[in-house]
């Protein structure tokens, strides 16, 4: 009977070393997310500061190009401009066409822009959208804390285990 239960005790302890592998990779994965999100929120926090400082250019769309992360179907179109120092100034606008012909018939027009002088740029009227990134950093960091939680717990199980075993 007691090499059943010990049988029993050594399946449970892999299995509870296979749960802490996984809860370990899915922290590192879960960190680099998290990372990924702050990213974004400072980004947003950037585009809301040249809003706020209140700079401004005027940009020429110059090019229309097929967006394949938005779908076969979704053509955008990008903006540049130079200053007189010769730094540039260029992204792609928010705005996405279903059409190429549609999209090319805005290249050579003007758009007005914020700028921060250092190569970053929004074009007026675009939303850096602060809350949404946000809500994903806190998100995230929730799902970091609750994994972290899973691997301590593990972790003391199966240390109380290996102490009851000896």
């Amino acid at each position: 009977m007691s090499e059943v239960v010990t049988s029993y005790s050594r399946t449970r302890t892999a299995s509870k070393k296979t749960f802490l592998f996984v809860f370990c990779i899915c922290f590192f994965i879960l960190c680099g997310i998290a990372i990924g999100c702050f990213v974004g929120l400072f980004q947003a926090k950037h585009c809301q500061q040249m809003i706020a400082d209140g700079k401004t250019a005027t940009a020429e769309i110059y090019n229309c190009y097929q967006d394949s992360g938005l779908g076969p179907n979704a053509w955008r179109c990008a903006y540049k401009y130079i200053d007189e120092n010769g730094t540039e100034y260029s992204a792609t606008l928010a705005m996405s066409y279903k059409t190429r012909e549609e999209g090319e018939k805005y290249i050579g027009e003007k758009i007005e822009i914020y700028i921060d002088g250092k190569g970053g740029s929004l074009p007026v009227g675009e939303d850096p959208n602060i809350g949404y990134a946000e809500t994903w950093v806190i998100i995230s960091v929730i799902l970091v804390f609750a994994d972290t939680v899973g691997i301590i717990v593990t972790s003391v199980k199966i240390h109380r285990n290996k102490q009851k075993q000896a």
